[in-house]
């Protein structure tokens, strides 16, 4: 007498369930990384009081050194998400000017401008995190050659009581 097995027969191996797993936490990973290249999602942070949650600035740091490295990074599809997150985490003046009125518009408008090739390549960045003549923030961030290398402030936990 055949048996027959149906799907709701089937156990899952532990291989399968943990590569479940690890491509779950890819994806999500992947997807608040990518979330990072929106000045739209990051004054949406900033409202929600979530950029000043040390917990959160943690382990943004810990995914863009993650995602820094070359087996990680040819996923990432756009590549301010990088940028914008180690200003994040290495400058708390990035954090509060991300809150200030026209940001947003500002920096949409100045990566739409890049994007279309009419970015003056040649302008000068002020500072590390320094405010310029607009009001704004400019930071420089320079990507590290080897990631082993990569300097990403981890701000302490604040121990409450």
């Amino acid at each position: 007498m055949a048996t027959t097995t149906t799907t709701d027969d089937v156990q899952p191996t532990p291989a399968g369930y943990y590569r479940h797993l690890n491509q779950h936490k890819f994806t999500i990973e992947l997807e608040l990384l990518s979330s990072l290249a929106s000045p739209a999602y990051l004054t949406n942070l900033y409202t929600q009081g979530i950029l000043n949650d040390a917990t959160f600035i943690r382990y943004l740091a810990h995914l863009i050194k993650t995602w820094s490295a070359p087996q990680y990074v040819r996923f990432i599809r756009f590549p301010m998400a990088l940028t914008f997150g180690r200003a994040l985490c290495q400058s708390s003046a990035f954090r509060q000017i991300v809150g200030t009125d026209g940001w947003e518009h500002q920096v949409t408008h100045e990566m739409i401008a890049a994007w279309a090739g009419k970015f003056d390549q040649e302008q000068e960045v002020v500072g590390d995190a320094s405010e310029n003549d607009k009001g704004m923030i400019d930071v420089q961030i320079t990507a590290p050659q080897d990631t082993d290398d990569m300097q990403v402030e981890i701000p302490p936990i604040k121990q409450e009581g």
